[in-house]
């Protein structure tokens, strides 16, 4: 069963490599917006296994007429994991985060 939890920024960044960035160094899978104070990070866990993440930052876009999003940033599941609903799990929780803070 997927369980879906809070993570820091920092637990995303070699899932990030491996799955996003693999020829790129750990460092290049940071973002700027990884530690903004609206920013939030989702982790799918398979048996205590992190299998997928997703990090979210809220940004101000000038087309939206409520002005204010959060941005699905490095989004990445392990290809043995794919299709078990890891990343569907994530979009539901980060859509229910989002709706507490008024955002959707």
């Amino acid at each position: 069963m997927i369980t879906v939890k809070h993570i820091d920024a920092s637990e995303t960044y070699l899932l990030r490599q491996k799955v996003l960035r693999p020829n790129q160094s750990l460092e290049d899978c940071k973002y700027d917006s990884d530690y903004e104070t609206d920013a939030f990070h989702l982790g799918a866990f398979l048996y205590d296994e992190l299998v997928s993440i997703a990090s979210f930052s809220k940004e101000i876009h000038p087309d939206l007429q409520a002005g204010t999003h959060y941005r699905l940033r490095g989004m990445a599941t392990l290809p043995n994991f794919r299709n078990q609903h890891a990343g569907s799990s994530l979009i539901r929780k980060a859509e229910q985060v989002e709706r507490e803070a008024n955002i959707l």
